[in-house]
């Protein structure tokens, strides 16, 4: 809970004053503030008005962080009240009230200003509740309320110095020990401890209260005993805050401080005043110690957390991103090694022939653009990219970028509507990045809106600002994960089952652009199924006819690696025995083994095609379904020997078809095969679990699987 954000509604509210029970609330501080001053003062034994238990200045500087500015009239009533009955002349009540008051308003300022968080998670927010409240704006109340003392000959000045002192003192521990407890347990943060917490944390309080009783008890009770208390209860505080955090610390220390006064307060009448004023002095100067000691080690514990969670997210997110990039790489590598191999055919015919080497050089494409994806993500956040700005129209800049998801939006039966204004705009921008922009905005509408569904482009500009959005009847963007969405490799669906595709790094390249043309971008989704709206503004300029345009010509194009790109060579996972015999040479319309019936059950259309043509070349007889529900229908009419399922289908995944299969009696004696890009240990864990005899990993190699069809024995499926 930051203290900005408090102080911004509590100005939005109108303050503490505007209202009946904003009043009460005013009266109520005072009250609370007259009592525990007048407990306070009931242990000063020096002066009448000084006394080093102070647990005021606490619910001042808490009152002022919560509630705002405003709750300063409660602060200088219930002071004034609180001395003015203490045998004090008016001016001197007076004079005292308002350097409570502005101790607290000082603290709080102070606190505002370095962007204190009242949760004290971090060690920065401990040290600064030390260092500007507990150290430097208690000297305000000292020096004003001592001094008030002295003006109104209330108290000698021969004495200015040990009251300040003792007045500092009694401000500085409530401030810090007051304070740290009222802040921690009112920061809104949720009480999540465990049952077992909570058993632990009673243990610990029982402790600490048997232990403090037994050696401040009369009967124990000696003129060291303070001293050895302050010992005993060291183990406690460390416990507290290695194991309970700031609530369980700042509870602790109130106990032990609250026990140790009452253990001092049994000399009075049998101690001198002197001595018993010398233990309280002596005891709190440790409190203040024991307290700084004790929420700095919490702190330090939180944060040390704070970063196990942070580093067990990211390390999560990196698992997730190498399975996920090899999942999209695989999908694109299979069908091109399958066409590929129907290429070495020599009998392949040549409307078959200019098919596959169509797939090869589409989905060598769309490798292609994954890894420039990559490399630009890698080179804006090293700060690597170089910008190459030109006057650009935006209408050509939206124009190119249309073209490049003109084939989706197509494939998809979306209608794209563009409102470009009438007049030419002009930006001061890369061309190729600019039109990168708004290709990677379109195209993610594309990816996200079903088949059939409605994408808006539109721009409006006045002298400075050009503004273009992207909107879209897509699947819409859930609540929390609006703030979340242009994080690099996040995606809005990332369960298993998605068929849309993607490494999760186009929006985050755009942030990034944008950011790098100073300009902005935001999202706006109304839910889940309810679209979504993407908003951009640029800078404009003004066109110039004396500068030369030459953003209609073609955009350079990036530099990509020229190093060969290693082929890795896809290693069969099996859930079965592993086969070990050699490989043998793929040979078209093998008639030395049997003739399979298989289904391959794909939601990739392509890739089902070419890993059909392989099979059909050795001879099998092939079938292909693209969902769960085809497929089932499909494997119950056709009887097939080998189902050869995708893991990520949509709607029902492999895992789930595979159960629903298995559990067909006409499919008893089939062998299920997983090929999937999922290739990771949990991944394999589920398939066996789901019922599937094999694992593999795209792209499959055909020779492995012929060794694999070849080396079992599939029981022929009654027709």
């Amino acid at each position: 809970m930051r203290v900005p954000v408090l102080q911004s509604m509590s100005a939005k509210r109108g303050g503490l004053l505007s209202s009946a029970p904003n009043l009460l609330c005013i009266l109520g501080l005072a009250a609370v503030y007259f009592c525990t001053a007048k407990l306070g003062l009931a242990m000063a034994f020096d002066a009448a008005q000084v006394t080093v238990v102070w647990p005021p200045t606490g619910i001042a500087l808490t009152a002022i962080l919560l509630l705002g500015y405003r709750a300063w009239p409660g602060i200088l009533l219930g002071a004034f009240l609180a001395n003015v009955t203490t045998h004090e002349p008016i001016t001197t009540a007076l004079g005292i009230g308002l350097g409570n008051t502005l101790e607290a308003v000082a603290g709080a300022w102070l606190l505002q200003r370095a962007g204190f968080d009242t949760s004290l998670r971090r060690v920065r927010d401990v040290l600064c509740l030390f260092i500007y409240s507990a150290l430097l704006s208690t000297m305000v109340s000292a020096t004003i309320g001592v001094t008030s003392l002295c003006l109104g000959y209330v108290q000698p000045w021969d004495l200015y110095g040990k009251l300040w002192w003792e007045w500092w003192l009694g401000d500085a521990t409530g401030s810090l020990m007051c304070a740290s407890l009222l802040l921690v347990w009112c920061s809104g943060r949720t009480f999540n401890w465990s049952a077992a917490q909570i058993k632990e944390a009673s243990i610990l309080m029982a402790g600490l209260i048997l232990v403090s009783v037994a050696i401040l008890s009369p009967l124990l009770n000696t003129e060291n005993s303070v001293m050895t208390y302050k010992f005993i209860i060291f183990p406690f505080i460390v416990w507290a805050a290695l194991r309970f955090g700031q609530r369980g610390t700042t509870a602790t220390i109130i106990v032990a401080s609250a026990i140790a006064i009452g253990g001092i307060l049994q000399h009075v009448g049998v101690s001198s005043i002197a001595l018993v004023n010398h233990d309280l002095v002596v005891l709190q100067f440790f409190m203040i110690i024991m307290t700084a000691t004790g929420l700095l080690l919490a702190a330090a514990v939180a944060e040390r957390e704070e970063i196990a969670k942070e580093l067990r997210i990211a390390n999560h997110r990196k698992d997730n991103f190498l399975a996920l990039l090899s999942h999209e790489l695989r999908n694109p590598l299979a069908p091109i090694i399958s066409a590929a191999h129907t290429l070495q055919l020599p009998t392949i015919g040549a409307e078959r022939r200019r098919e596959a080497q169509d797939i090869i050089i589409r989905h060598a494409d769309h490798m292609t653009h994954l890894v420039d994806d990559l490399l630009d993500v890698s080179r804006i956040s090293h700060g690597k990219i170089e910008l190459r700005k030109q006057h650009v129209s935006l209408a050509k800049a939206i124009a190119d970028a249309v073209e490049t998801v003109k084939p989706s939006i197509d494939a998809h039966g979306h209608t794209l509507t563009l409102q470009l204004p009438p007049k030419p705009i002009w930006l001061n921008a890369d061309p190729t990045r600019i039109a990168q922009i708004f290709a990677n905005l379109l195209g993610n509408a594309t990816k996200y809106t079903p088949p059939g569904g409605q994408i808006w482009l539109g721009t409006e500009a006045d002298e400075n600002t050009v503004t273009v959005r992207v909107r879209d009847t897509g699947i819409g963007i859930a609540k929390n994960m609006v703030n979340l969405i242009f994080e690099p490799f996040m995606q809005v669906d990332s369960s298993i089952e998605r068929s849309h595709g993607g490494l999760g790094i186009g929006l985050a390249l755009v942030r990034k652009l944008v950011g790098l043309h100073e300009g902005s971008v935001q999202v706006i989704s109304e839910g889940v199924g309810r679209g979504s709206e993407f908003i951009i503004r640029l800078p404009r300029i003004l066109h110039d006819d004396s500068v030369k345009i030459i953003s209609e010509t073609a955009p350079p194009k990036s530099e990509l690696p020229t190093k060969k790109p290693q082929v890795i060579r896809p290693e069969i996972q099996v859930v079965r025995p592993e086969i070990s015999a050699p490989v043998a040479p793929i040979a078209q319309n093998n008639t030395t083994k049997s003739s399979l019936r298989v289904l391959v059950v794909d939601d990739n259309e392509i890739l089902a095609k070419t890993f059909s043509w392989m099979l059909e070349i050795l001879g099998h007889e092939v079938r292909f379904a693209h969902d769960a529900e085809t497929a089932l229908a499909t494997a119950l009419e056709f009887l097939p020997d080998v189902l050869m399922l995708d893991i990520g289908l949509p709607k029902v995944n492999g895992y789930e078809l595979c159960q629903t299969l298995r559990a067909q009696p006409a499919l008893k004696h089939s062998l299920f095969i997983a090929q999937t890009g999922w290739g990771q240990s949990e991944h394999r864990a589920r398939s066996k679990a789901a019922g599937f005899d094999y694992h593999l990993v795209k792209p499959v190699d055909i020779s492995v699987l012929e060794q694999l069809f070849s080396s079992l024995h599939i029981p022929k499926t009654p027709t």
